[in-house]
């Protein structure tokens, strides 16, 4: 099923989130891990509070390369979009910051990857890299860092007829004016 204009970055963001919301909780369950207390689509993920984590990030930047035209004149594409999803955590000290990062990233993975065909209208998902960084943070009791997953989702983007195909048969328009008397200033 083809993806219909219009399709951005953030629809792309919307049916991650989708996906994720219904189904990490369980890999969450698996390792024991709380669920995620905020969402957020930016790219900055140092500026939160502890009772806002652990924190959920999503951002997709943009294509992954060049659509690709599925056929001449169709107005078709295969698109693939590059996505981050992130968690943010914190914890006592940097390495089990660092531990615990490395576990929600690994379910985020397991995740996006076991439901790759399931992601709304999704052609698949492909595991491009993963990384853990320590974040700064101004808490000298707790360690903040960041377990994040890059992947490139696949979808089939239908464009639709240009606008001037959807009016092709308008070859007049009527418009009903009424003239209203400006008053004396």
């Amino acid at each position: 099923m083809a993806a219909t204009l219009p399709f951005s970055g953030s629809a792309v963001e919307g049916i991650v989130l989708s996906t994720l919301e219904t189904k990490l909780p369980v890999y969450l369950h698996m390792f024991n891990l709380q669920t995620w207390r905020a969402t957020t689509n930016r790219n900055r993920l140092d500026h939160w509070s502890e009772d806002q984590l652990p924190v959920l990030g999503i951002v997709c930047p943009g294509l992954a390369e060049e659509p690709r035209p599925l056929a001449r004149h169709t107005h078709e594409f295969l698109t693939r979009w590059s996505v981050g999803v992130a968690m943010v955590v914190s914890a006592r000290d940097t390495e089990t910051t660092r531990t615990l990062a490395q576990e929600y990233t690994s379910c985020i993975r397991n995740c996006m990857m076991h439901n790759a065909g399931q992601l709304g209208q999704a052609r698949g998902t492909d595991w491009l890299d993963e990384r853990y960084d320590p974040l700064d943070w101004d808490d000298a009791e707790r360690s903040l860092g960041a377990g994040q997953v890059q992947l490139a989702v696949e979808f089939h983007v239908k464009m639709g007829p240009p606008p001037d195909e959807i009016f092709e048969d308008v070859t007049s328009v009527e418009l009903q004016m009424e003239l209203i008397p400006l008053e004396d200033q």
